[in-house]
């Protein structure tokens, strides 16, 4: 029996308590209203909040790329005022002894993506037999001299270290290639540390992309700027660093929120020279100005070292999207104790209304019956 009268109490229990909600006085449905009015509007900036905390981690966690890739670009730069040290206090600093102080450095935990150190020396095209016949005497090498073109004067790779993997340098003419010779002969003019734009490094056997600083070394280490001193010059160090290897790690910096791509110049130039997503193809330029379309949140950070404007573009990954999708943490915190505020006031309010409302009905009927027993 006890089975059967359960769905008629329960449609009893609803009808009897529909029925109390229609009778509630107007002043209740504005409490409710407005307390869920209040509620939405607290959530809702609750929310905001939250995708504004996740923008700003996003923004530092740019911030904290920003200055490390822009450190690990500098690396190279004390290597090479190290080696010049070492040419200040030798300026006939021989192949050994290149090889020595190049031997004394960790290049792969000290300048990592560093292929290595080489010491480019400027000949006039009319020396150039004299030069790799003395260059042959001095290492019992046949000392290849590789150039093209018909320029005035090279500037030969006369030493190179580690040798081994860069015996392909050996010899090589940067002044052959118009990107190389801009930032050595930008260097010697300026007497500064100087980076080239992006080219193919020639050492890397997968042919990747990067760049390469250049530092003069003089006879006088005080040596002023600018076009007054070639005269001097005894030779530039150079440091040919790949861009892949110097950065590859880079995103565990961001714990794995960001995506990047670094550029050289504009990005709208497609001279891209590093990629968390993919391989950057040193054959081709790659603009793809939409890398990051439909990203919650994309930036730009530009970089200038030595005398090179690069710029860091990035996006956040969808492991950092995914922490703003839904209704957030914080905004639950504020929406659930809210509507539970709003039904509780909005029910007390019920209650005492239609509690007095009961309590005037009953005088009146009690006045009533009073003036109906005093005519009789």
């Amino acid at each position: 029996m006890s089975k059967l009268r359960t769905p008629r109490l329960s449609l009893t229990c609803f009808v009897t308590g529909f029925a109390w909600i229609t009778r509630l006085p107007v002043p209740v449905w504005l409490i409710l209203l407005a307390g869920l009015l209040l509620t939405a509007w607290a959530t809702s900036i609750a929310q905001r909040e939250h995708e504004n905390k996740v923008r700003a981690r996003f923004e530092s966690h740019l911030d904290r790329l920003h200055d490390e890739v822009q450190r690990r670009i500098q690396l190279a730069e004390y290597g090479l005022r190290g080696a010049r040290a070492a040419f200040a206090m030798n300026p006939q600093l021989g192949r050994d002894e290149f090889a020595r102080m190049v031997q004394a450095r960790h290049l792969l935990r000290e300048f990592p993506g560093q292929q290595g150190f080489a010491f480019v020396q400027r000949v006039e095209r009319g020396d150039v037999a004299a030069f790799v016949q003395r260059e042959r005497a001095a290492t019992g090498l046949p000392y290849p001299a590789h150039t093209q073109g018909e320029s005035a004067d090279l500037w030969l790779v006369r030493y190179v270290e580690p040798f081994e993997p860069n015996r392909g340098a050996w010899g090589m003419d940067l002044g052959a290639d118009p990107v190389r010779r801009e930032a050595v002969e930008r260097a010697v003019d300026w007497n500064l540390p100087v980076l080239s734009g992006r080219i193919t490094v020639a050492q890397d056997p997968l042919r990747g992309v990067g760049w390469l600083m250049a530092l003069p070394v003089f006879r006088d280490p005080s040596a002023g700027t600018h076009l007054t001193h070639r005269d001097d010059l005894v030779g530039v160090l150079v440091a040919p660093i790949q861009a892949n290897d110097l950065l590859d790690d880079i995103p565990s910096f961001a714990d794995f929120l960001i995506d990047v791509r670094l550029y050289d110049g504009p990005p709208e130039e497609g001279r891209a020279l590093f990629d968390t997503m993919e391989s950057v193809d040193s054959r081709i330029l790659q603009p793809r100005p939409d890398r990051f379309a439909g990203r919650q949140f994309t930036a730009d950070r530009r970089l200038q070292v030595n005398g090179r404007t690069f710029v860091l573009r990035a996006g956040s990954t969808p492991e950092l999207e995914e922490t703003i999708h839904g209704i957030a943490p914080s905004a639950i915190g504020v929406a659930v104790p809210g509507l539970l505020l709003t039904l509780l006031v909005a029910f007390s309010a019920g209650v005492l209304l239609q509690g007095r409302s009961r309590a005037v009905r009953l005088a009146q009927y009690m006045t009533a019956d009073l003036a109906q027993a005093t005519a009789a």
